[in-house]
């Protein structure tokens, strides 16, 4: 099973068409070519802190004769934007106003979607009629999810 955030927009006439579905976990081309992921999804800052690390792995390399960390550092950034990039994405998103409304478990995309949706149809046919009670709040006493800090999922786990 995949795990994926679902992110609405704080004002919006449509919601529905508007909802970002990220998906969480590893890809191969955030992998494989991390720098231009972030650039093409417009993660300015991460962009920004990944070719510094890039810029400064290849001047302590120069100036310490380390010819083996531009490549050590390489490996590293790309393991963490292959592994976190849908983190990534998600908070940025999270902190230009997008609610994390969700975090759906399904095999695929369109599961996801069909999952939430049908969710969200059930929820709102509910609070047109009066409930008793209220079922399915988290302890915290909020319905909404919240991002985790990287590797630990938002349930604990991954």
């Amino acid at each position: 099973m995949k795990r994926y955030y679902v992110l609405v927009p704080t004002a919006s006439w449509r919601k529905e068409l508007e909802t970002k579905f990220i998906r969480d976990g590893f890809s191969w081309i955030r992998f494989l070519l991390p720098l231009p992921w972030l650039l093409f999804r417009r993660l300015w800052w991460p962009a920004a802190f990944v070719f510094l690390l890039y810029l400064f792995s290849i001047v302590a390399a120069d100036l310490y004769n380390m010819e083996i960390l531009p490549l050590a550092f390489s490996v590293i950034i790309s393991l963490w934007v292959g592994l976190e990039g849908g983190h990534i994405r998600a908070e940025v998103l999270r902190r230009k106003g997008w609610i994390l409304d969700d975090v759906v478990l399904a095999p695929s995309l369109d599961d996801a979607e069909l999952s939430y949706f049908s969710r969200v149809e059930e929820s709102e046919s509910e609070e047109a009629a009066p409930a008793m009670t209220q079922k399915g709040r988290s302890p915290s006493g909020t319905d909404r999810p919240s991002l985790a800090l990287g590797l630990i999922g938002p349930y604990g786990g991954r």
